[in-house]
């Protein structure tokens, strides 16, 4: 279910690195939420570790990733709410309608 509803979101190649890093982590270890640096992502995706705080940032600000603090450290996860998920919204801001006519 999780990997189908992955599939059909349009996540760039960078995205879905820091996804399948926090699928690791979490999932992969029976966990829900996992302490995890932006450096262990960085080490793990070969992603610039600012790059990688940008990515993070938008992905919580879709509502992909769901991020808390425990004291200096990031607790991060995977909301598996795919309807709020908000990429769709985020990738048409600024297209107008008649752009997706097909003539």
């Amino acid at each position: 279910e999780l990997l189908e509803e992955i599939t059909i979101y349009p996540f760039t190649k960078a995205q879905l690195k820091v996804i399948l890093v926090v699928i690791r982590k979490t999932y992969g270890w029976r966990k829900k939420k996992a302490q995890i640096s932006y450096g262990l992502i960085s080490c793990l995706t070969g992603l610039d570790k600012r790059y990688v705080k940008k990515i993070v940032a938008g992905l919580i600000k879709d509502k992909v990733l769901i991020k808390e603090k425990l004291n200096a450290t990031n607790v991060l996860g995977l909301n598996k709410s795919y309807p709020q998920w908000m990429l769709w919204i985020t990738l048409n801001r600024g297209v107008s309608e008649d752009t997706h006519v097909v003539s």
